[in-house]
């Protein structure tokens, strides 16, 4: 009866081991669900917002983007702005512009569904942070892991990632990074040679999403030979085919950016990245601990948070400086701290959370490379996951001082909660901040009021939308001379800023003030001499002041380079017209609508040159032709009524009449 007792007790206690393990996984599934609606609800109020900021040139002014599914082989093999604009960027990050384009075609050009995308795929990446977090320092540390993702979640630093959809290749690169992680994890103790291929596929597809996962070349070796390195030919394979999913990558995007000779033509300029503009190399690297400095100080204090760090946000700094010597020393102490944490225990979390920091803000220092920014808040994306474990790792320590959850119970969690709430709090409210480019543009140049830049896009959004939606003309007067007062003090703060010099041009022109708008582009031309736009802006000038030789000169300036521009074709037959040169208008406004046969506007000024020159047939034709273009053009409904009237047809003038008399009733033959 002996071994018959035996194997009853060995079945209970597998029965009682595997309720635990289900036990154990069911709190895990719970505490991940949790961790989900938190971040669900700390970003609820974003999905109101509208598009923002860089969202226009990967999305609503992106031509491949905005072709749906049709556009997706057009994205797939060229660089990462080649449907925006010609003057493309060395890099290459298709997958997160094949979702836009997904979504455009499944739900129309509206914003909405992009944030709803934005926030749930950000849910997803926290809970697949906790179960890393789990699956690394095991059951024992749910604490700590549940602490981090839940400061994870809730980071204010993360609300431009969430918050502005463009940045939905951020939260793709992260996704998939994580999530190839779990699942190399699950290999390095399972052994299954799908949960590697598996792994390698999604690392891939993180590495499409953004090139911010290449410094899992350092991360990955880091977690599977010291952490989880129970079996080392695993580990070997594992970091192998890392190597392989990166050098496919580089082969890939290699061979796309050189199809399109674009590799290099990344504009690293001063107003892109200030620190360029250092007056001295041992300044640059200075301003560039400083940077790191703020990175660390947002990491726990996260304010004040600025969509943009343009010149002079940060200003230039030496190694004299008190905030470069503490950076630096901080940064210091962290890597030495870090390393001999880890060697004297190769599962120190503490040192993982540190060199996960380092290494994933590696390459956005500005040291030994310059990049595109001078700093931006989405950098610390990654980065704030290794920030957020050691800020867990203390309260558990200090405060907790417990591995257990329950213990979150204890009076000594609430500094965490008031942590969680203000963190919340902050989120929430700079959520509020990107509902719109004004409204984000003129919150943070409070913040920031000395960067010529964030000066600039608000002076732009009342030039181009706020004065142009004002029906009043007197406040629309208003508004023009208050964003004429921020782009003089964009200029101010830097005097060679052609944008803001050319935007200042363009509202005088606006306004009618063609000397004043020709002294601006005269010093916009100073700086870019080749500018199209600001030499179309001398022809609209000097026609503006009936100065018609010069106009033409400088039209024909701008066709030079863009050749088959229609507007500008449309324009120098306007200069023809107003010259009395009306053959040669007639000549350009064909132009213009052969490159362009939608342009309304090129229809009706060759219905006006053919009216001018009393061939009354032809020019009914254009004005027809562009009254069925616009709807709104009712300005030429009179001119067929003469000139059928001058063609002796009664009764098409008097239908022309009729028409005419309903928008103006004073108006007869």
């Amino acid at each position: 009866m002996q071994p018959a007792t035996n194997s009853y007790a060995t079945r209970e206690n597998k029965l009682s081991n595997q309720g635990i393990s289900l036990n154990r996984f069911s709190i895990k599934l719970k505490l991940g669900i949790l961790l989900g609606f938190l971040s669900l609800a700390v970003y609820a109020n974003t999905l109101k917002n509208g598009y923002v900021f860089d969202d226009l040139m990967v999305i609503k002014e992106n031509s491949f983007v905005k072709e749906g599914i049709k556009g997706i082989p057009e994205l797939l093999v060229t660089p990462r702005l080649k449907g925006f604009t010609q003057n493309m960027t060395d890099t290459y990050r298709p997958l997160s512009l094949i979702m836009f384009a997904t979504e455009y075609q499944l739900f129309g050009p509206g914003p909405f569904a992009g944030h709803v995308i934005n926030v749930i795929i950000f849910a997803a990446c926290v809970m697949l942070l906790f179960f890393f977090l789990v699956k690394l320092f095991g059951d024992e540390r749910l604490s700590l892991a549940f602490i981090a993702s839940l400061l994870f979640a809730l980071h204010p630093i993360h609300t431009e990632v969430v918050a502005n959809i463009k940045s939905r290749d951020e939260l793709i690169c992260f996704f998939f990074a994580f999530l190839s992680l779990n699942l190399f994890i699950n290999y390095a103790r399972q052994g299954k040679w799908s949960q590697l291929l598996a792994g390698a596929c999604c690392l891939f597809l993180s590495v499409i999403g953004k090139e911010t996962v290449f410094t899992f070349v350092t991360v990955i070796p880091l977690i599977f030979f010291f952490y989880c390195n129970e079996n080392r030919r695993r580990s070997v394979y594992i970091t192998s085919i890392t190597i392989i999913v990166m050098a496919a990558f580089i082969i890939i995007r290699t061979k796309v950016i050189n199809e399109y000779k674009a590799d290099g033509m990344i504009s690293y300029n001063f107003i892109n990245n200030a620190i360029t503009g250092a007056p001295s190399a041992a300044s640059q690297i200075a301003t560039a601990i400083l940077v790191l400095g703020n990175y660390l100080k947002l990491s726990i204090i996260p304010y004040p948070l600025i969509c943009d760090y343009s010149y002079n946000s940060i200003p230039y700094v030496g190694f004299g400086n008190l905030w470069v010597l503490a950076s630096l020393s901080a940064y210091v102490a962290l890597l030495a701290w870090s390393i001999y944490r880890l060697f004297k225990n190769k599962k120190d979390p503490w040192a993982f959370g540190i060199l996960f920091y380092l290494c994933t803000l590696s390459l956005f220092t500005n040291i030994p490379f310059i990049i595109g920014v001078m700093q931006a808040d989405r950098l610390m994306f990654f980065a704030s996951a290794g920030a957020c474990l050691v800020i867990a790792l203390t309260t558990e320590k200090y405060l907790i001082r417990s591995q257990e959850l329950t213990q979150l119970k204890s009076i000594k969690a609430l500094p965490i909660l008031a942590v969680c709430i203000a963190f919340a709090a902050i989120t929430l409210n700079r959520n509020t901040d990107w509902v719109d480019n004004y409204t984000l543009f003129s919150r943070d140049v409070i913040k920031s009021p000395d960067n010529c830049r964030l000066n600039n896009f608000v002076a732009l959004e009342l030039y181009n939308h706020i004065a142009t939606e004002e029906q009043d003309p007197e406040k629309r007067k208003q508004i023009m001379n208050e964003a004429n007062a921020w782009s003089k003090k964009a200029i101010a703060i830097y005097p060679q800023y052609a944008e803001a010099l050319n935007n200042l041009a363009l509202s005088y022109n606006k306004t009618g003030q063609y000397d004043s708008s020709i002294i601006y582009c005269y010093k916009t031309l100073a700086l870019e001499p080749n500018n199209p736009e600001v030499l179309k802006g001398m022809g609209n000038n000097f026609s503006g002041v009936k100065n018609y030789d010069s106009a033409e000169a400088y039209f024909k300036q701008v066709l030079n380079y863009k050749p088959n521009d229609a507007a500008t074709l449309n324009d120098l037959g306007s200069v023809y017209g107003y010259a009395g040169k009306l053959p040669l208008a007639a000549e350009q406004f064909k132009k213009a609508i052969a490159a362009d046969p939608t342009l309304s506007q090129a229809y009706s000024n060759l219905g006006y040159t053919y009216f001018d020159m009393q061939q009354y047939k032809p020019a009914i034709e254009y004005f027809e032709k562009g009254v069925s273009l616009d709807n709104n053009n009712r300005k030429d409904i009179p001119y067929i009524a003469v000139a059928w009237q001058k063609l002796g047809e009664p009764d098409s003038a008097g239908k022309y009449e009729a028409i005419a008399q309903k928008i103006n009733p004073d108006f007869k033959l």
